[in-house]
């Protein structure tokens, strides 16, 4: 719905999701709330806003290009919120995030280079799972699901025991 409306948030995290529903005890009955638009900008203005140097952030869950030390891959756009929502998936998953280093600055840099490194206790984890949380934190941002509406797409085959899109497509490579 941001995307929709032109909107990026730049800052996707575990303590920027909020739980809201009749009774928060039940899981079942609650829905997630994106909070904390302290970062969010017009997806045309992002870069315009910020100093190019500025990291602008969480470096944990940080999207590649928003670190400052990856010109290579361009400004900042809706394929950052991709990268935070693998990683806050990534999160959810193992426990730990996907960029951990002793400092902060480790962690940007880690965040610049987007070296994944998955657990050796997520093996148990369901293939397609392991799958559409990487295709969310590629490197390269035209690598990651094209919108959020593709990533829910995959995520509801994945419900519904069906292959994820993205699997069709690297099994037929």
């Amino acid at each position: 719905a941001v995307h929709a409306l032109g909107i990026i948030h730049r800052d996707i995290k575990p303590d920027n999701v909020l739980l809201a529903g009749p009774d928060a005890a039940d899981w079942n009955h609650c829905v997630p709330k994106l909070a904390d638009f302290g970062l969010a900008r017009p997806a045309e203005l992002s870069q315009q806003l910020t100093q190019d140097t500025a990291a602008l952030g969480t470096p944990a869950y940080m999207a590649p290009e928003q670190t400052g030390l990856a010109a290579e891959l361009g400004e900042p756009g809706p394929a950052a919120d991709i990268h935070g929502l693998g990683g806050l998936a990534f999160a959810l998953l193992t426990g730990s995030p996907p960029h951990q280093a002793a400092t902060s600055t480790a962690s940007l840099q880690q965040a610049a280079r987007s070296e994944i490194t998955w657990p050796a206790a997520s093996r148990r984890l369901p293939r397609d799972v392991r799958a559409i949380v990487s295709k969310c934190l590629e490197r390269e941002p035209a690598r990651r699901y094209a919108s959020a509406a593709l990533l829910a797409e995959d995520l509801h085959r994945f419900v519904e025991a069906l292959p994820p899109q993205i699997l069709l497509i690297i099994d037929e490579a």
